[in-house]
């Protein structure tokens, strides 16, 4: 190897030591943010590892009741935050699917009993209200997955609530 050529190998790998600190500071900010604001904006561009220390961290700070309302386009890593968000407060392991047909999966947790739910397909408040999941959210964890029909609902109780937009 020449000796420009070891010049620019230690030259790319100083830029990529650079590029991850970059990324570790920024990740830092993040998960710094879960703690000072209602709303946390999770972009698309963080890798997924950063997304799971977002979820392990907030499912570790927050305790019964509370109420996660996850908004974000098809695809954009909804059920993704939730898989790790379960998976750190787990008291067994087991598997952990989207509720996007049973509406609702529930889970065992070491806060209690943790609602995952899906209201993509439910057309009224109604439908909410005959899932027992108003009642719910006042003394356990839920997961929201497309919370639009309770939005309202939710931000205007007393119940506290963190949103994630991804």
């Amino acid at each position: 190897m020449s000796i420009i050529s070891q010049k620019y190998t230690r030259l790319l790998l100083q830029l990529m030591i650079l590029i991850l600190d970059y990324q570790q500071y920024i990740s830092n900010m993040v998960l710094y943010s879960i703690y000072l604001t209602q709303i946390l904006y999770i972009m698309y561009k963080y890798p997924i590892n950063t997304l799971k220390r977002i979820a392990v961290d907030l499912s570790n700070s927050i305790n019964p009741p509370y109420t996660v309302l996850l908004q974000g386009n098809l695809g954009t890593g909804k059920t993704t935050f939730s898989r790790f968000f379960l998976q750190s407060i787990l008291i067994n392991s087991q598997v952990i699917t989207s509720p996007t047909f049973n509406i609702i999966n529930v889970y065992n947790t070491t806060k209690g009993e943790v609602w995952h739910v899906d209201l993509y397909r439910l057309e009224s408040k109604k439908e909410v209200f005959n899932l027992g999941l108003l009642e719910f959210i006042n003394y356990g964890i839920a997961l929201i997955e497309w919370p639009d029909i309770i939005y309202d609902y939710i931000v205007n109780s007393n119940v506290q609530y963190k949103i994630i937009k991804l």
